[in-house]
Parts: C-alpha cells; structure tokens; sequence
C-alpha cells in the first residue's frame, strides 16, 4: 500500500489490465507471408508435413513392435532362478501346517 501510496504521489499511477484478456504474440508480415505462400504452393491445400503419422498412431506403433519383439518374448519366457529354493520353502510349509 505504501508503494502505490508513493507512486500515486509522484503521478505515475499503474494502468490496470484485465488479468483474463488474451494476449497474442503478433508476428511480423514477413513470417506471415511466408507461411502463406508455403500454405498456397502446397498440393490440394494440403498441411506441409501430413504424411508422416500423428503422435497417437506413432506411439501406438511404437507399443505393437515392443509387444512383438523378442526383448519383450525373452522376459515373459524367463524361469526364475530360485525355483528350487521356492519349491523347498513351500514344501516345509507343507509340511508345518499340516
């Protein structure tokens, strides 16, 4: 309070602004008419870029190789190498509880 207190006095007071107003970053026209021109001398209006795959497909792509790839087969298949140490353990328990 004290600050806007002294401002006030000095008679540079703050312009408010609307804390909800869009702000844009405007482009120079250069970049504009660029882009404009890229956009025009594309085939059918076609976006520049459009054949490769979007994010979504891309990724699930990426998950369906993962899923066929024998990285993924060689962990499913792997054999625990305590299984007879396993197998004891259960069996003593068997054999207490009963």
């Amino acid at each position: 309070m004290a600050a806007l207190k002294k401002l006030g006095v000095k008679g540079a007071g703050l312009a408010r602004e609307d804390p909800n107003a869009v702000k844009r970053k405007r482009s120079n026209s250069i970049d504009i008419t660029t882009r404009v021109q890229k956009n025009l001398s594309s085939p059918d209006g076609e976006q520049p870029g459009a054949e490769e795959e979007e994010p979504a497909q891309k990724k699930r792509q990426e998950q369906m190789d993962y899923v066929q790839s024998e990285e993924l087969k060689k962990i499913l298949n792997a054999k625990s190498c305590h299984g007879s140490e396993l197998q004891a353990v259960s069996q003593q328990f068997r054999n207490h509880s009963s």
